[in-house]
């Protein structure tokens, strides 16, 4: 997803509320106000279901790219219609 200063955000959905305790579109977001939000797969911080540890901040694509590559790590990507495709292609 591409956030509105068009970093690329690894993310499933376009809405945080379905999988962060954020509220709002990736899109609408900057990358620093992104940065800040708690992935929570589905339930809110103060949910039982999240576990300490494994709940985990929003990552930018190019992160992702660098830790695959350093664990040899083969990825399968993804890309969900967004309003400028040509940007996350190149």
């Amino acid at each position: 997803m591409l956030s509105k200063d068009g970093e690329i955000v690894v993310a499933h959905d376009y809405e945080l509320d379905t999988f962060t305790d954020g509220h709002g579109l990736i899109s609408d977001k900057t990358w620093a106000e992104l940065s800040g939000i708690t992935v929570t797969r589905g339930g809110k911080t103060s949910s039982k279901s999240i576990v300490k540890g494994v709940d985990d901040k929003l990552a930018r694509f190019e992160d992702i790219l660098q830790a695959a590559q350093a664990g040899g790590t083969q990825l399968m990507i993804e890309l969900k219609t967004v309003t400028n495709t040509s940007h996350l292609i190149r």
